[in-house]
């Protein structure tokens, strides 16, 4: 369980900021396989993942490294479990879906703590700058090995991942693409921009255009393209009289967040 969980905190930390080639599913499972005394079983499954992978490439969205790791783990566990190679392979391509959303909304948390980081930097704190900086890593560490232990050794976690519908999946790694759009607002929001109306809208409109590139539709294209044109209509009218972003502290209080 120790040197599981050990490989398991490695390949999480590799894949939220370290090296970012560990957690492909080829090396991930062949580790893990080893940790749990299979390896020659560790490297099918990573070959199969792989192909699989490669296969998708394309026809789907961009999964983040986050969601490719925890793929590699639901393989690992599926065939540790006893279940063929080459069907946990395919079955585990939801949790791609899945992971894709738990990333995206990780990485939202980054963009959360912007304005606070801001607001340390000009007041000199270094200390506190980069404790702000780690805790998005921290918590990505925190949740990949979470989940990969309980999928490891739970099997009531894997079935529960499998009897999900395939429709939920997709709904939900949607929702984490759409959640750039408050992600890229707060990013502007914090480097000068003023309108929030506008930001909001430009964050959306590059949330549905990431959508549309990715589910290759030309109705969601259309729909993409208005979004754009009206993000920046409204984005021009509102920011005519928009008082440029400040950093606006009180007496005893913090940095406003929005």
């Amino acid at each position: 369980m120790g040197i599981l969980a050990a490989v398991l905190i490695l390949l999480a930390a590799d894949a939220c900021g370290f090296t970012n080639v560990l957690h492909r599913p080829l090396i991930a499972c062949t580790l893990i396989g080893a940790a749990v005394g299979a390896v020659s079983e560790g490297i099918t499954a990573g070959i199969l993942c792989e192909l699989t992978l490669l296969a998708a490439a394309g026809m789907t969205i961009e999964f983040e490294s986050g969601a490719v790791l925890l793929y590699a783990v639901f393989v690992s566990a599926c065939v540790k479990g006893g279940m063929a190679p080459e069907t946990a392979a395919v079955t585990g391509l939801a949790v791609l879906y899945l992971g894709n959303m738990i990333a995206k909304a990780v990485n939202f948390v980054s963009a959360a703590l912007m304005p606070s980081a801001r607001k340390a930097a000009s007041e000199g704190k270094d200390g506190t700058l980069g404790i702000l900086n780690l805790i998005p890593l921290v918590l990505s560490i925190a949740v990949y090995t979470a989940l990969g232990i309980m999928m490891m050794n739970n099997t009531e976690v894997i079935n529960g991942f499998m009897k999900m519908p395939g429709s939920l999946i997709l709904v939900l790694s949607y929702a984490g693409i759409l959640l750039q759009c408050l992600g890229l607002a707060v990013l502007l929001r914090n480097i000068g921009a003023g309108s929030k109306t506008g930001l909001l809208m430009a964050g959306f409109g590059t949330a549905v255009i990431a959508l549309a590139s990715a589910v290759p539709s030309f109705a969601l294209t259309v729909c993409a393209a208005v979004s754009l044109a009206v993000m920046m209509f409204v984005y021009e009218s509102s920011g005519k009289d928009a008082v440029t972003a400040k950093s606006d502290t009180k007496k005893g209080g913090n940095d406003k967040w929005w």
